[in-house]
């Protein structure tokens, strides 16, 4: 039998025993092959999928990946990349809607948020990445900005520019977010410090600071939980 006819059968046989199985009952190996059927039509995913979270560890650092770094794998083209980048969209729209993010109550949604921040910038692990969200008096969500990355271990900051977007966007609070690719969530004494710049530039506009997250893998680390705000 021919490699082809090989490859057509087992897919046959593993979307059938797919759709029969409980939900996060496969293994995570299986599921990334069958995600890779839709980018790469003939070969044998399965090797593909066990060298990618070989090196990777799980489908979110893989989503999360450098495109050079996914490059190295063999086996991965532009089709994979562009469906694991579509991917990171398409899930991070299930924890914060994009079309009418104008209508959710970021303090009333408070573990989407962070399962969004953990998902689009936790398992970064080259640089830091620092990003703010725009809130109006109600906590509904105005705006979700990347500001600026940084380095492995820092990211500069800029407090008058933050300033500036919440009087554009008339915000009356913000959240702060960032990463560390450490892996460890807790802060540094210039998380500390950064953090109570941000405070003071916002303080002639009456605009408050809800929290600063840190997140790191599927850890986090809040500001406001820890009573450093």
């Amino acid at each position: 039998m021919e490699d082809s006819e090989k490859n057509k059968g087992h897919r046959a046989r593993l979307r059938k025993r797919f759709m029969k199985a409980e939900l996060r009952s496969l293994p995570e190996y299986e599921i990334l092959e069958m995600i890779l059927f839709y980018a790469i039509p003939r070969a044998d995913t399965k090797a593909i999928a066990k060298k990618l979270l070989e090196k990777f560890n799980s489908i979110a650092e893989i989503l999360n990946a450098e495109i050079g770094d996914l490059k190295d794998i063999d086996g991965i083209g532009e089709s994979t990349i562009f469906l694991f980048k579509l991917l990171l969209d398409f899930y991070s729209r299930i924890f914060i809607p994009a079309e009418n993010q104008k209508h959710f109550n970021v303090l009333s949604n408070w573990h989407a948020v962070l399962n969004y921040c953990r998902l689009t910038m936790g398992y970064k692990k080259k640089k830091e990445f620092f990003r703010v969200l725009y809130l109006n008096r109600k906590n509904y969500l105005l705006a979700d900005e990347f500001h600026d990355d940084g380095t492995i271990d820092r990211v500069q900051v800029y407090p008058r520019e933050i300033a500036r977007k919440a009087l554009e966007y008339d915000a009356s609070a913000i959240i702060l977010v960032h990463n560390h690719p450490s892996g460890d969530p807790k802060p540094s004494g210039d998380d500390i410090t950064v953090t109570k710049s941000i405070i003071k530039a916002l303080e002639p506009l009456d605009v408050i600071v809800h929290d600063h997250i840190i997140v790191a893998g599927f850890n986090h680390f809040s500001f406001r939980e820890n009573k450093l705000l």
